[in-house]
């Protein structure tokens, strides 16, 4: 009786950290001034604005989206600067 109930309290520990894992993969924090698109078994499904989203795990894919600003200066050339990240959509 005492081995079947450690083989029960493990299978409840494993369940909760799985089930917790999940839980941290389904959920997205996008912070301000940034975008993250969403990808769906490889192909483009939505684009996510700053807050905090849910979305399907081992389904949908982040992708960080690479921002490029364009100022022009006074003597008419453009300056380019680019944003940090790095990953890009192909």
């Amino acid at each position: 009786m005492v081995g079947t109930l450690n083989v029960f309290y493990i299978f409840i520990v494993v369940l909760a950290v799985f089930l917790i894992s999940i839980l941290f993969k389904a959920t997205i924090v996008v912070r301000q001034a940034q975008v993250v698109a969403i990808e769906r078994l490889g192909k483009f499904n939505r684009m996510l604005k700053s807050g905090i989203h849910f979305v399907v795990p081992f389904i949908d894919q982040t992708r960080k989206v690479v921002w490029t600003f364009v100022k022009e200066s006074g003597n008419g050339q453009n300056l380019y600067r680019y944003s940090e990240m790095v990953e890009r959509i192909d």
